[in-house]
């Protein structure tokens, strides 16, 4: 009582009650991301088996106190995100070091390493090529994801690549996952789409946009196999996945979450 009457909040009026009440909240929203932060932070690992089976919903959660945390207007305002005050996150509130390497990485099966981080050594190494990419924000936010999500998992680089990936679709819901690998890159997917796209700013921007290319009525985008309506779709695509700063694949999957897409077209790569 003492603490809030400092504020001026009379604790007898209804709206004292509910200032009181917001504080209490924000207050211990602080002190959970915090304890949060301090988990990650921690080198301690858990077994493999113990992968955490997170639903998105949890994961947006999670996503969207660390946005407050490193850049509040761009979750309340929708002010531009600045992928800089991410990577300075990462370093100075998370620990780890992020090295951008020159040479071209391969995994066991031949396939291109954009990014992976090591939990050992807190260290995330990125392509260099990939620093002025328009994927960077995407690569970025996924590898946070494995960072805030899987730190503590007992997975060498080996073991992962060995999983069998060949059945994953990055909007996979939970109970559909066959593998560890499936689950772990699922969650990291989710985790971006979200951090780069929350839900409080997703919608104004998706609105924005539909008026800039002649779409009065805010309705799902219809695409079919016309040429006009194949182009129209590109484009809107497009140009949310620059304002966002990622990539047309992870646009596609979250106006498919917010069924924003009508989708009566025979191509496999829309839907």
């Amino acid at each position: 009582e003492n603490q809030y009457s400092e504020h001026n909040f009379d604790i007898n009026d209804p709206i004292g009650k509910l200032l009181i009440a917001e504080k209490i909240k924000r207050n211990l929203e602080k002190l959970v991301l915090s304890s949060f932060i301090e988990y990650v932070k921690s080198t301690e690992i858990v077994r493999k088996s113990d992968i955490p089976k997170l639903s998105g919903d949890e994961i947006d959660e999670i996503v969207i106190e660390i946005l407050k945390e490193i850049q509040a207007g761009f979750v309340t305002r929708g002010h531009r995100l600045d992928l800089n005050k991410v990577m300075d996150f990462i370093i100075n509130v998370l620990g780890y070091e992020i090295l951008f390497s020159s040479e071209s990485r391969k995994d066991s099966s031949e396939r291109i390493v954009l990014a992976s981080v090591d939990f050992g050594k807190k260290q995330l190494v990125i392509d260099k090529k990939v620093r002025e990419d328009s994927r960077f924000g995407f690569i970025l936010a996924h590898e946070l994801g494995h960072i805030c999500l899987h730190n503590k998992l007992a997975i060498s680089q080996d073991s992962y690549e060995s999983f069998d990936d060949h059945k994953f679709n990055f909007g996979l819901g939970g109970t559909k996952f066959t593998n560890d690998r499936q689950w772990i890159e699922w969650q990291a997917n989710r985790f971006a789409t979200s951090f780069l796209m929350p839900p409080s700013i997703f919608e104004s921007v998706c609105r924005g946009v539909f008026q800039q290319f002649g779409r009065r009525i805010y309705e799902p985008l219809y695409v079919d196999d016309n040429r006009s309506s194949q182009d129209d779709f590109h484009k809107i695509i497009k140009e949310l996945a620059r304002l966002f700063r990622t990539t047309s694949t992870s646009v596609i999957y979250t106006m498919g979450r917010y069924n924003l897409i009508n989708d009566n077209s025979s191509m496999k790569h829309i839907s």
